[in-house]
């Protein structure tokens, strides 16, 4: 087969000719393109997307890689990529080919042996090619463990790890260690290395080998029962199993088994073995804080019956133990509480007590445990995790009463993030309540420390509070004048007048305050009678630089560019993988992987991505490329981005083209924005809105939030396709509008995942809702929560006009969607339909 068809089929997705040849024929894939292989190995691992109609000749090839990921000729294919591509390409089959010699198990112990020395081997050179690589120092230290190089293990990491960074590099240091003090061998000497087997552990003298059990016990205990547990933890507890099953106590082999289980979150099974730890040891929660957490989690969260009988039974013991040690004389507690250690502990009883009781929904009962912790809390996030408790079951009393606390603590906030959800929640609640005078004074304390979105989000409400005649405007107009927003004074007009300025004023506010998103900004804008323009005039023919024929639109163009690029490389071109044998050519050169990000070369992160759309595997591309991103400039980014938009990727193009917001000070430009609110499916989509007279750039802006224009998508809870309808309302509307449209079907109804099927009935659907609703702010409110849910909750605020109705709704998700809907409105109409921004949403949002 010649390269241009090779390369034409891998691009197509067709690997059947792969599948035939014989595993150890897979390096020759290289001659095709040094980096070929790679690509293709991650195919073979990884299961794949739905085949198209132009594939169909291929399903049965298609389904054999979907049906059993193939290790063994992977690992042929990353071992000729590590040894003939260079650069990142070099790095990532490097770091891949480890991954399986080190992770998949090996048939018998001879053949262990020989895939952890040649583990070590590919470690080394990594380490010696990519020395800044993180994720290579962690596969090489996982390679010498499992090369039972101990010595050199501790050596690397250190005796107690602390050298290491990450779970892999702890693991080894720890496997290590343990290993050596089980044998009875002096730290950092070679005897007892072994690669798992126990043989060592019989060295030297039985003396030696008590106290080795000993250190060997002491270094299991912390490993497992200081800090946060993970999926390293549970394979180490097998490892140490395996080779002393009877070195840990029952009572701390029951601990690690109960913090395990919380982190698999079986809070049942949890708390079952910590009663058992307690039954045999309770001092080990003194002696481990972690393990301590992890108790009251269990305790708080392993409700089984009405009655929460297990809830009861921690509040009583964290009570008792928090009241014994603050009864108990200094003189008397433990050692390690001597020097103030106790009152970390008081605080971690006394907060979880608090957590417990609010699980029983007894929030003043829970208060007075807080406000006794609080003045032990460690200063930081256990300061902020304590006073978010005590603002929460304010809010959960009362608004007024969250506000008046609110003023209290909020000054003190040591990170403001952390009590979004508060600040969100009580702006809801205070609309609902119509404590105007109380939203005024939670927005004068939270301005200060609060981000843009908060204080515009705050100010708009005001600002509608008070144009309404919700609020008088004498108490917003001295805040306003207070803070310098150049509000003249009240009273020198009529009350009218003197409304509209300070409604203004906040306005004003809002609209300067939140330049990062759309809705509030819009919203402001629309009540200022501003204009607001994302593109500014000398940015609108910005456009970024693309190579190796990327301009072309369409399939014929990119599939030109992928040929182009598969060439180059083959040849050595500079837009290639920098040659063919990079530093030394030898199986062992690798990189630091997906999550390490790009070094080196201008455009060698774009490059590699690239490869992804030339050999089938775009649907492989997103994690590398998100990791990589801070790496490449704008232009590469867009760039890359296109090749998802081409590859029908939309989701992933979207996701990845948000990069550039995230960029401080970064303007996108028109073509920037328009791969953030791409239009697929345009017959379709417009074609479904013109036919059930719904404004296209609202239906738009629907099917990007829904699916982000993903055809055949099935939400967690069934929802499918463009519009993510579920499978009975399908049916439903089907059965309404078959006599008007052509629809496509399937066995059991309409075909859902066919984009136009989906479209019309989408289309109707939100056509009925608008119709039912009276309007299309609170229909997208009923598409996204259910029409009778939102029935109830609009009954019980009638008086509200929709803006502010917003604010209301009790469901975080369905207030997030309805400004996320309008706010991609406004976008599509300002990029496709020759709206201004403000204009849609006026269109949208009628007073």
């Amino acid at each position: 087969m010649n390269r241009a068809l090779a390369a034409e089929r891998l691009r197509a997705g067709d690997y059947a000719f792969v599948l035939e040849a014989e595993p150890d024929r897979m390096g020759e894939l290289a001659r095709l393109d040094p980096a070929a292989p790679f690509y293709v190995a991650l195919r073979l691992l990884s299961p794949r997307p739905a085949a198209s109609a132009a594939a169909a000749a291929t399903v049965a090839a298609a389904a054999a890689v979907a049906a059993a990921p193939d290790a063994a000729r992977a690992e042929v294919l990353f071992a000729a990529a590590a040894g003939r591509a260079s650069g990142l390409v070099r790095r990532e089959a490097g770091l891949a080919l480890l991954s399986l010699l080190l992770e998949n198990e090996a048939p018998s112990a001879a053949e262990a042996t020989e895939r952890a020395a040649r583990a070590l081997g590919i470690a080394r050179g990594l380490i010696a090619e990519f020395p800044d690589s993180g994720e290579a120092r962690a596969k090489f230290g996982s390679a010498l463990a499992a090369a039972g190089e101990d010595a050199a293990v501790l050596k690397a990491f250190g005796e107690d790890g602390s050298r290491a960074v990450g779970d892999d590099e702890r693991g080894a240091a720890f496997l290590a260690a343990f290993r050596g003090a089980l044998s009875g061998a002096p730290a950092g000497s070679t005897a007892g290395s072994t690669a798992g087997s126990t043989a060592g552990f019989t060295a030297g003298s039985t003396a030696g080998f008590t106290a080795g059990r000993i250190a060997a016990k002491s270094r299991a205990l912390d490993f497992f029962l200081s800090g946060p547990v993970g999926a390293r933890h549970r394979r180490m507890y097998r490892t140490v199993a395996a080779m002393d099953g009877a070195l840990m106590e029952e009572a701390v082999d029951a601990a690690i088994r109960a913090r395990l289980s919380v982190f698999d979150k079986s809070y049942g099974d949890a708390l079952s073995l910590f009663r058992r730890a307690l039954e045999l040891r309770p001092s080990l929660f003194f002696e481990y804080p972690e393990a301590l957490g992890d108790l009251g989690k269990a305790f708080q969260y392993a409700n089984g019956s009405k009655d929460f009988a297990g809830v009861k039974e921690g509040i009583a013991l964290f009570s008792r133990w928090e009241r014994e040690l603050r009864e108990c004389p200094e003189s008397l507690r433990p050692a390690a509480f001597r020097i103030g250690e106790a009152d970390v502990y008081r605080f971690r009883l006394l907060l979880y007590a608090g957590r417990m009781q609010r699980q029983m929904t007894q929030f003043e009962a829970a208060d007075r445990f807080f406000f006794a912790a609080l003045p032990l809390a460690p200063a930081g996030e256990q300061r902020d995790a304590c006073i978010w408790y005590l603002l929460d079951n304010a809010l959960s009393l009362s608004p007024s009463s969250a506000v008046a606390l609110l003023k209290k603590y909020a000054p003190g906030w040591s990170d403001p993030s952390s009590f979004a959800d508060f600040v969100d929640r009580l702006c809801g609640d205070l609309v609902a309540a119509k404590e105007w005078e109380s939203l005024l004074e939670a927005f004068r304390v939270l301005r200060p420390v609060s981000g843009p979105a908060t204080v515009a989000r705050y100010a708009y409400v005001i600002g509608r509070a008070v144009s309404l005649g919700y609020l008088a405007a004498d108490r917003p107009l001295e805040l306003l004048e207070r803070s310098g927003a150049g509000v003249s004074a009240i009273g020198s007009s009529s009350a009218a007048a003197d409304r509209s300025r300070t409604a203004m004023g906040f306005f004003r506010i809002a609209f300067e305050a939140d330049s990062a998103s759309f809705y509030y900004r819009c919203l402001a804008a629309s009540r200022l009678g501003e204009n607001v323009d994302p593109i500014p005039a000398e940015e609108r023919l910005n456009s970024f630089e693309v190579t190796d024929g990327e301009t072309a639109k369409g399939p014929a163009g990119a599939e030109i560019a992928a040929v182009r690029r598969i060439e180059a490389r083959a040849g050595g071109e500079p837009n290639g993988q920098e040659g063919r044998g990079g530093a030394g050519g030898s199986e062992g050169s690798g990189g630091s992987g997906g999550s390490g990000g790009a070094s080196g070369r201008s455009g060698e992160a774009a490059d590699f991505l690239r490869g992804f759309f030339d050999y089938g595997c775009a649907d492989l591309a997103l994690p590398y490329a998100q990791a990589m991103a801070a790496s490449m400039n704008a232009a590469e980014v867009a760039a890359i981005s296109s090749l998802f938009a081409e590859a029908g990727r939309w989701g992933d193009s979207i996701r990845f083209a948000s990069q550039l917001q995230k960029r401080p000070g970064y303007r996108l430009d028109r073509s920037e924005m328009e791969l953030l609110y791409p239009k697929p499916f345009r017959s379709e989509i417009e074609e479904a809105a013109a036919r059930w007279n719904i404004p296209a750039e609202l239906f738009y802006a629907l099917a990007r939030t829904e699916s982000a224009f993903i055809p055949d998508v099935v939400s967690r809870s069934g929802a499918v396709g463009l519009a993510q309808l579920m499978p009975q309302t399908g049916k439903d509307v089907a059965a309404r509008i078959k006599r008007q449209v052509e629809l496509r079907f399937v066995e059991d109804g309409p075909d859902l995942a066919d984009p136009r099927t989906n479209a019309l009935l989408g289309g109707w659907y939100l056509s009925d809702l608008i119709r039912r609703f009276g309007s299309p702010l609170t229909a997208l409110f009923s598409y996204n929560g259910g029409p009778a849910r939102v029935k109830r909750w609009r009954n019980a605020e009638t008086g509200l006009p929709e803006d502010l109705f917003l604010e209301t709704i009790p469901f975080a998700e369905t207030r997030d969607y309805g400004r996320k809907v309008l706010a991609a409105a406004a976008v599509y109409g300002y990029l496709y339909y020759g709206k201004t921004l403000e204009r849609v949403v006026a269109d949208l949002l009628p007073d």
